[in-house]
């Protein structure tokens, strides 16, 4: 029985202890933030386009080109996440994957519907509050990734597979 438990805290210790040292989850875990950040930063330069538009034709290529540019960005963080789930697999504690898996999502739902609501403005006016609104829901998104994110590291800004948040 003393084996048996000895074993399993320092399988357990193992695990943690190349968690939070591991090059590869700690590029995935900053690459993740840096991902975040991209986008915000694409977001905001895309409501600054959207903003100077003098027409509804105008729009079209800079919202596909958004479009496009944001499933990149998503893929990358799918990519990132992927991987810091793998490094803290099957202790059964730890960052909870699928709250920051469930702000991925919305995120891409919030893509395509943008792209969508984009496409059937009938003016200028229906196009720039489509754009405000895609704007203030993204920003709430991605302060939502970044906290998650954030919440998973440990004092050092490793991925804490032992604790963070549950």
């Amino acid at each position: 029985m003393k084996t048996t438990a000895f074993l399993g805290i320092s399988l357990a210790l193992a695990v943690a202890a190349s968690c939070g040292g591991s090059s590869r989850v700690d590029r995935a875990t900053g690459d993740l933030g840096t991902q975040i950040g991209a986008l915000r930063n694409s977001t905001l330069d895309h409501g600054t386009h959207i903003a100077a538009a003098s027409s509804l034709a105008a729009i079209t290529p800079e919202e596909e080109h958004h479009h496009f540019v944001s499933l990149q960005r998503e893929a990358a963080m799918s990519s990132d996440i992927s991987t810091m789930m793998a490094e803290c697999g099957g202790l059964g504690t730890g960052p909870d994957f699928g709250d920051i898996r469930g702000a991925l999502d919305e995120l891409h739902r919030e893509s395509d519907g943008h792209l969508l609501a984009m496409d059937s403005v009938k003016d200028m006016s229906a196009a720039q509050s489509e754009e405000g609104r895609h704007q203030s829901t993204m920003t709430k998104l991605l302060d939502r990734m970044e906290s998650l994110r954030d919440g998973m590291l440990d004092e050092n800004g490793h991925l804490d597979c032992m604790g963070g948040t549950d």
